[in-house]
Parts: structure tokens; sequence; C-alpha cells
């Protein structure tokens, strides 16, 4: 019985092999191959496991006998409809491998807005390789299903709910579906006056606003934390730390981190709903009253600095459309620092210089000034540490990112010192805040094993030093600005946010943050609002 089994295991491995060709394995050998990648991306499983699995599919084709089966005619054109959601599948593996989320409100405000500039040789690569591996499955699936006709009716069988399953497929459909839900986020906001001032005899303060690109306070936490965010946690002792920050929807990328936090409100895309897509290039959210209007109708000088090109998803048009009177982008400095660039632009020392300078000229002109400014420092995935970080507190060792987020508090804290030492920092607000959490890096792992924070604090208040717990979002630093800066808000309110420094619950609190992210990422209302030309004043929930 035994040696029956046997002797017709081994006819049938002759006869298999006997099918097919040296062409044929090394196909579905690739097929094999390119398959597992996205598997081992999307799963992040050890390399021997991906080869395991890889071998496993390569002996089920073979063992289909594939080569040895009725075939799809020799002249027919075989489209494979399940290439759609395979694709889509490997889309959103992208997007998760890359940014570490699938975040439906960047992608629909990014197909709205104009993206210049700006990328990172890492991510160029890794997309390349994505594409050439993608190629490899698709080209080789194509041949397995034509030699085999049962795969040819599995595929008609399969495409759609395949489709239908998919990650994109669903998150899509789910924005759409629930454009008609009872609960909204639009009741849950209330405009800041057009027309809100301070009073006369009321001194006017300056205001410095650091955006540290990804410098989320979690950083503070990890095994080598003390060292690589001792300086940002001696900027947070030195005022008010608000050390509980969580990331809202549609507030986790640069602009959306200073929409939501001078105007109130996450950046509801305009994106694939928009109505006239010329109007997405020059108005930016026209219906918000944002921190650079408040501050201009005050009659305070309005700038913002940054190293990279402020053409990027749209940077420019906002600045512009709410308040800003002067903005200076890398795009300004091409012909300068040309030995001395990083991919965005400009490295945060020759920023931070500049920004010096810029400070000392506003302050001569003898009116209040909103300075703001952005660092690059911290950028996913590896960072861009500067020349003089290295200079002083020695060469990079250990992962790349790490010392780039020690680069960035060490920049900043030294920047204060200078101006401290100067008189700028005499009558000023200084707001110190990442623009967003950080992306995917090799410190992403350990970020994810705490509960992840942005990082906020606001020195030179008259509070002295605090840390406050507060739960919060971003768009809550808003309300709290204002409320610091002398404004007397309608119950501590500005947009959607509450100030941090009311008795008020915030709304991620209040809602908790599942519910909160559902209203935004399901929301048309208030991002219609937000974007049509300004109307009436709304009240709150």
């Amino acid at each position: 019985m035994r040696f029956g089994i046997l002797s017709a295991l081994l006819s049938y491995i002759k006869k298999t092999i006997r099918a097919y060709s040296l062409y044929d394995l090394a196909l579905m050998l690739l097929f094999a191959f390119s398959a597992t990648f996205f598997i081992r991306r999307t799963y992040d499983l050890m390399m021997r496991r991906y080869w395991i699995i890889a071998v496993l599919i390569f002996i089920a084709l073979i063992f289909l006998r594939v080569a040895d089966r009725q075939r799809m005619p020799k002249k027919s054109k075989l489209l494979l409809f399940t290439s759609v959601p395979v694709l889509l599948v490997i889309i959103h593996t992208w997007f998760i491998d890359i940014f570490g989320s699938f975040d439906i409100g960047a992608i629909l405000f990014h197909l709205g807005m104009d993206v210049e500039s700006g990328s990172v040789a890492d991510i160029i690569v890794e997309t390349l390789g994505y594409v050439a591996v993608a190629t490899m499955l698709l080209v080789s699936f194509h041949y397995i299903a034509r030699r085999d006709v049962r795969l040819y009716y599995a595929d008609r069988l399969l495409a759609l709910p395949l489709f239908l399953l998919t990650p994109v497929t669903a998150e899509f459909g789910s924005y759409y579906l629930h454009k008609n839900d009872g609960d909204k986020l639009l009741p849950y906001y209330q405009a800041v006056p057009a027309d809100l001032k301070l009073h006369a005899d009321q001194a006017r303060k300056n205001i410095i606003m650091i955006y540290a690109e990804s410098a989320e306070e979690t950083f503070g936490k990890l095994s080598d934390g003390d060292d690589i965010f001792k300086d940002m946690k001696d900027i947070a002792g030195s005022g008010l730390y608000f050390n509980n920050i969580a990331q809202a929807a549609n507030t986790g990328w640069t602009i959306a981190g200073i929409v939501s936090s001078q105007c109130g409100v996450p950046l509801q895309p305009n994106g694939l709903f928009a109505r006239n897509k010329f109007e997405t290039q020059t108005n930016f959210m026209p219906s918000a009253i944002c921190l650079g209007d408040v501050l201009g109708n005050n009659g305070y000088n309005i700038a913002f600095l940054s190293g990279a090109s402020t053409k990027f998803a749209g940077t420019d048009i906002f600045l512009k459309n709410h308040g800003y009177n002067i903005i200076d982008g890398g795009e300004n400095y091409a012909d300068q620092f040309t030995d001395y660039k990083n991919f965005w632009g400009l490295y945060d020392d020759t920023v931070f210089d500049l920004a010096e300078k810029q400070i000392i000229s506003l302050e001569e002109q003898g009116k209040p000034y909103f300075f703001a400014m952005k660092t690059l420092a911290g950028h996913f995935p590896t960072g861009f540490p500067t020349r003089r970080c290295i200079n002083n507190i020695g060469p990079v060792e250990g992962e790349s990112i790490r010392y780039s987020i020690k680069c960035t508090g060490y920049e900043i804290k030294s920047f204060l010192s200078k101006l401290q030492a100067g008189g700028q920092l005499e009558n000023t607000l200084v707001v110190v805040m990442s623009d967003h959490l950080s992306m995917k890096s090799s410190a992403w792992s350990e970020l994810n094993q705490h509960e992840r924070r942005n990082y906020f604090t606001i020195i030179g208040t008259d509070r002295g030093q605090e840390i406050i717990t507060k739960q919060a979002a971003m768009f809550d630093a808003y309300p709290t600005i204002l409320e610091l800066l002398g404004f007397t808000l309608n119950n501590h309110q500005a947009g959607i946010g509450i100030s941090m420094l009311s008795d008020r619950k915030g709304l991620i609190e209040e809602l908790g943050p599942v519910k909160l992210d559902q209203l935004i990422s399901h929301d048309r209302d208030l991002a219609q609002f937000l974007w049509a030309a300004p109307a009436v004043t709304l009240t709150s929930h």
C-alpha cells in the first residue's frame, strides 16, 4: 500500500516536472517572490518566513500543473480584472510602509491643491522598488493565468468581491457613505469674529511660533529619550507645557498641523468634491478666521519662514490668504547656500540664522509682530541633522532620525538663547510645537509602544512654569494662544478648538478620540463652509 502511494506520487512529480519549461518555472518563481514582497511589507514578518511563503506559493503553482491544463487561446487578449484590486492593495501597502498610515484627508487635500517641490531620495528609491515589484507581479500573474483556464475563470469570479474588500475601497467608500449621517462636525464649530480686537490700552505681545518637524513629545519616552529629547524638555520646563495633545484626523501632516493650530479646525479637504479646482489654487479656506487674520486686524506684522519651498501643498496660498505679509521659503534662496542644502531645501542652522535677522528687522519696525517658522531636521525617514549640530554635539551615532530630533532641540534651544541675550524675547510669547506626530522611521516601532502625543509649550506667559495634562488636540492650540495674547473668546472657543486654559472639555475629551475622528473623517458640511466664500457666523453646539 505504502509502495503504491509512493510510486503514484513519484509518477505525478515526474509528469509535473515534464509539464514545465525553465521559462515557466522562472515566471512562477518571480510571481512567488513578488507576492511575498508585499506580504512582507504589510505584515512585517521575519525574512526567513518570507522565503518560506515564497517557496510554498511556488510549489503550489507547480503542483497545480498549470502548464498541463487547458490553456487560453494564444491569440486571445487576457486582461485580468483582479489586477485592479491587486494594484489598490499595493498602493495601500505603499502608503502604510512609507508614511505609517493611509490618510484619506491628506490624499483628498493634495488632489485638490498644487503640490510643488520636496522629495526625499529614500522615498523615491522605495517607490521605484514598489513599481518594479508590482510590474513583476502583474507580468508573471498574467503569464500564469494564460497557462490555465481555471485561473481565468477564477479571475472573473473574484475580481469584484476583491475590489470591494480592498482597504482603499473600504476607506473611500466609508468616507462618502457617511455624508448624510445625523452626527455632524459643523454644529460644534464656532467662528472667531472677524473684528476680534484687543482693548486699546492692552499691551500687544509679540509672538514667535516654531513648528518643530515631527518632534513629538513621545521621543522623550524612548529608551534614549533623556538624551535625544533633553533640550526639548528643558524648553518645556521654562513655561507652560501641554503634554497630552493627541493627533486628531486631518491634522497629521505639515500644512494640516499649521492650519489646525492657527485656525482651530482640522484641514478638511476640498479635494475630490471641489466644484471648482481653480478656486482651490487661489483661495485657502476663505471662510476660516485664523491667527494671522486676527493679528493682522490688530496691527501686527506677520511673517513666515521655512527652509522648504512654501509652494509645497499650497502653504503659500494659505499664508497669503490669512494675513501674512512676509513669506520667505527655500525657493527664495535657489542661488544661495548651494553647497549646503538637503532634498527639501535649507538646513535648520541656516534657517535659524535667517530667522534671527528677520526677528531683529521686525523688532526695529516698532510694531508688534507674529513670526512663524518651520524646521526640517526631524523629517522622516532619516532626518536632516545640521553641520552646527555635528560640530557642537558630536558626529551622528546610532539611528539618524534620533540624532536629528536631538539636533532639533539643540538648534531651537540655541536660537532662543541668542534671542534672550539680545533682548528679543521681552514682551514676547514663544510657542514651540511639533507640526504633527513623526511618520515612519527606524524609531517607529518603539514610538508606537507608547501613547503618542504632540509637543506643545509656550514660554513668556504671566503664568510661569506649569505642566497642563488636559486632553486636547492640535486645534485647541489656537484659542489657547489667543487667550494668552489677551483676546476674550466666547466660551473659550475658536473654530472647534477649546482653550486648554479653560475648564471646558475639548472635543477630543468630550466625544472621545474615535468619535471625533469619525466626525472629522466623514465631514462634508464644515469643509464646504470653510472652503466657500465667507458667509454667516456660526454658533457653537
